[in-house]
C-alpha cells in the first residue's frame, strides 16, 4: 500500500513538471510572437 502511494506521488509530481514545462513553452511562444 505504501509503495502505491509513493507511485501516485511520483505521478502527480511528473504531471506538475509537465504542466510547468508547457506553461513556460507557451509563454516563450507568446513572447516570440509578440516581439
Amino acid at each position: 500500500m505504501e509503495q502505491s502511494k509513493e507511485r501516485k506521488t511520483n505521478s502527480s509530481l511528473l504531471n506538475f513538471v509537465l504542466i510547468v514545462f508547457y506553461v513556460v513553452l507557451a509563454l516563450n511562444l507568446i513572447g516570440l510572437g509578440s516581439s
